[in-house]
């Protein structure tokens, strides 16, 4: 059990590789037996980080500086998740220590100084692009005839109106049609500049067709355009990659499947035609081969305190039938003792009484038999077992060399918290 979410998932990736933080559904279930169903809001976090490949992406030593690569997993948190800038580089900072890209441990998310809210609010909408500025309409001059002119008609005639002679209309003398036609002639002045000003604005306004040519680009969004699509180009890179080395895996277990098959019919066929003879005798031990295969497994036993996992792969053979995983590939032997020497750094292993080696119906295969007494703990950890385990092998023997063919065990583990060192 971890003390915190960091810590939960550093050992979520050294006990179950980088496969376990490939898959969100994979992760929660490991990260749950670490956590113990806590730290839910921290699981989410995380859990969203793997879901954009944020560990896979730290873990490609090929894609680039680490700094690069922790500012594409915060921008992938941050746009394709909306998830708030200091909680995406929180989840970053946990899944590059958790995988080893650096060496610091950050604070835990409730002592990183966040609140409850790890996610943006959505943006409020933008106004409609095709929005014109209106023309705020203008104040229309109302024009009153001053009542000054009936006054004066009706001092000058008394009850009746002031007659205006043919000659005084023609002349423009007369002081009321003068005045009718200046206030006509103002009304139609500012008519003529409304209309004028209308036209001005109206002529401003840009195109239909011309108004995305006037708009210029945003040179943030340009920016931010041609970084998700670098992003998405790389990420359909590496998707391509994985499944091509996907592909290769599945080939070369095929291929070790295949010849596995061919050499287990071949020993059943051997196995049948030596039934059909009953009377044949067995053929007298080897003993020369069985000191070597003996010398062989001694030294087997002791490269499991000193040697490093590429070299202990080497006394697998190139296709292994490994404990109950199946038939294993030598390379898969190699990844399978690479997380078992990081988990356990401090292993010690000594044999128990002989190793007893039989004879096979093939001549260059030899049984063998043994037991030890293991002790292996973690460093800066009080984790620790102990105990016995008793093996069983086929060795096939290539000249001088020999190579494990097929290997079980039998563990008898000391009881927890009672660890006996070696």
């Amino acid at each position: 059990m971890a003390n915190d979410a960091v810590e939960a998932a550093r050992q979520v990736f050294e006990t179950s590789g980088i496969d376990a933080c490939t898959n969100a559904q994979t992760f929660r279930a490991v990260f749950k037996d670490f956590s113990l169903n806590r730290w839910e809001k921290n699981m989410n976090l995380l859990e969203l980080a793997v879901s954009e490949g944020i560990p896979a992406l730290l873990t490609d030593q090929g894609g680039g500086p680490l700094d690069s690569r922790v500012r594409t997993a915060v921008w992938r948190l941050t746009h394709n998740r909306s998830v708030k800038e200091d909680s995406a580089q929180w989840a970053v900072q946990v899944w590059a220590y958790a995988v080893g890209a650096c060496a610091d441990k950050p604070a835990d998310l409730d002592q990183y100084g966040q609140n409850d809210v790890i996610f943006d609010p959505p943006p409020p909408p933008e106004p409609p692009s095709g929005a014109v500025n209106q023309v705020p309409p203008q104040p229309v001059r109302t024009i009153q005839v001053s009542p000054g002119f009936s006054s004066l008609n009706q001092g000058v005639t008394g009850s009746k109106p002031l007659s205006v002679s043919k000659n005084t209309q023609q002349s423009g003398g007369s002081i009321v049609s003068t005045g009718a036609w200046w206030q006509n002639s103002k009304v139609w002045l500012v008519g003529l500049c409304l209309v004028f000003v209308l036209l001005v604005v109206m002529w401003s306004l840009p195109k239909e067709g011309d108004r995305g040519a006037t708009q210029s680009p945003d040179p943030a969004t340009v920016a931010r355009q041609a970084d998700k699509a670098k992003a998405e180009a790389d990420a359909a890179a590496k998707a391509k990659a994985a499944i091509e080395q996907q592909a290769a895996k599945a080939k070369a277990e095929a291929d070790a499947a295949a010849k596995a098959k061919a050499e287990a019919d071949a020993a059943a066929k051997a196995r049948a035609e030596a039934a059909k003879d009953p009377g044949k005798p067995d053929p007298e031990p080897d003993t020369v081969n069985q000191r070597k295969v003996q010398a062989f497994l001694d030294k087997f036993v002791v490269a499991y305190n000193r040697a490093t996992p590429e070299e202990l792969a080497g006394f697998y053979d190139s296709s292994v039938i490994l404990f109950d995983k199946g038939v294993q590939t030598r390379q898969n032997v190699l990844e399978d003792l690479q997380r078992y020497f990081k988990r356990w750094p401090t292993r010690r292993s000594n044999l128990i009484g002989r190793i007893e080696v039989f004879d096979t119906r093939a001549p260059d295969v030899k049984k063998a038999v043994f037991s030890i007494r293991y002790y292996r703990e973690r460093s800066g950890d009080p984790s620790c077992a102990s105990g016995s385990a008793r093996y069983t092998c086929l060795v096939r023997i290539d000249g001088s060399t020999c190579y494990i063919r097929e290997i079980s065990e039998d563990i008898d583990r000391d009881p927890k918290g009672m660890c006996v060192k070696i």
